[in-house]
């Protein structure tokens, strides 16, 4: 199996996304940590191989995770 470069990026934002989750069910808080980094690699992936709904959905998810970071701290 050969896979690009492009590929890889997908597949370690893939990988950050599911560590952020498992964080996350174990309320941990750098669980946002995981996810941003794994967000800003999906979008990177989604713009180099031109697919606009991935890029959406990296850049909404990525607020939602900074919005939940906020509400996180404030408790």
């Amino acid at each position: 199996m050969d896979l690009s470069y492009i590929e890889i990026v997908g597949w370690v934002a893939f990988i950050f996304i599911l560590i952020g989750y498992y964080l996350n069910a174990k309320k941990i808080k750098t669980c946002f940590f995981f996810w941003a980094i794994g967000n800003v690699l999906y979008f990177l992936y989604g713009y180099n191989i031109d697919a606009f709904p991935i890029i959406a959905t990296s850049v909404l998810i990525l607020g939602m995770n900074l919005y939940g970071y906020i509400n996180w701290n404030q408790k």
